[in-house]
């Protein structure tokens, strides 16, 4: 799988056991998991802004394919997690989130 652009520093991964988790700030956004034999990918963003969009359920061949997944789809949607994610926390982390991003 090709390499994607690294997003801002305020998007970080978490591991968590098996599950790796993408967060800004202390907001998750998604995480990929083991279920079976396969790996699956699931977009958290319907729990910050349920008007945003609706929550995504993929599967995917290993962990990195899903880590990719993610950063890719992060990717297409920075301007709107950020602005999401803003609204979601106290306004100096907001502040500190958009300079960043």
């Amino acid at each position: 799988m090709t390499g994607h652009a690294s997003l801002a520093p305020e998007f970080t991964w978490r591991d968590e056991s098996e599950r790796a988790v993408l967060s800004l700030g202390k907001i998750a956004l998604a995480h990929v998991e083991p279920i079976g034999n396969a790996w699956v990918v699931r977009t958290l963003m319907h729990q910050i802004n349920p008007h945003v969009e609706p929550p995504a359920r993929i599967s995917v061949p290993t962990k990195e394919h899903g880590r990719a997944w993610i950063m890719h789809w992060a990717e297409c949607r920075r301007a709107q997690i950020v602005h999401a994610v803003a609204q979601s926390v106290t306004h100096s982390e907001a502040s500190a989130l958009l300079k960043a991003c």
